[in-house]
C-alpha cells in the first residue's frame, strides 16, 4: 500500500512539474500595433491575418469578415493590425487598391485571388521596420 501512495505522489508531482513548463512558454507575450500607411494616391482595401490565406479565403470567413477588411483612405494611417512577441508567427497582409475594388466583383477578386499587394512579414522583419508598413 505504501508503493502504491509513493507512486502516486511521485506522478503527481511529475504532472504538475509537466504543466507549469507548457504554462511558460505560453505565458501571455506582448501584442505589437503595426503602422500601415497609406501613399497611393487612392483609397485601398487592406486584408491582413496572423497566417496566409488567400482572398478567396478572406471573403468566405463570413462571421469574421467585417474584421479582416479595412478602407485605408490615401494618406491615413491604420493602427489595427497586431502581431505577437513570437518567432513563428508572421503578418499576411494583402492590398485591394480602389481602382480594381471596383473593377470586379467580391465573387471575382475571390475566385482569382487577385490583390495589388501582398505583404509576408515575420515578426523580426516588422521588428527591424520599426512596425512601420508604406504602402506607396
Amino acid at each position: 500500500m505504501r508503493n502504491k501512495t509513493f507512486y502516486i505522489i511521485v506522478i503527481t508531482i511529475c504532472i504538475a512539474t509537466l504543466f507549469a513548463m507548457c504554462e511558460e512558454e505560453y505565458a501571455e507575450r506582448p501584442y505589437y500595433a503595426i503602422r500601415f500607411q497609406n501613399k497611393s494616391g487612392q483609397t485601398i482595401h487592406v486584408i491582413d491575418y496572423t497566417k496566409s490565406f488567400t482572398v478567396y479565403d478572406a471573403f468566405n470567413m463570413l462571421p469574421y469578415k467585417s474584421s479582416f477588411f479595412r478602407q485605408v483612405a490615401d494618406g491615413e494611417v491604420d493602427s489595427t493590425m497586431e502581431i505577437i512577441d513570437h518567432a513563428r508567427y508572421y503578418m499576411c497582409i494583402m492590398v485591394i487598391n480602389d481602382s480594381t475594388w471596383n473593377k470586379y466583383t467580391k465573387e471575382e477578386l475571390a475566385e482569382s485571388n487577385h490583390y495589388d499587394k501582398r505583404y509576408l512579414l515575420t515578426f523580426d522583419e516588422l521588428k527591424s521596420m520599426n512596425f512601420n508598413i508604406i504602402y506607396e
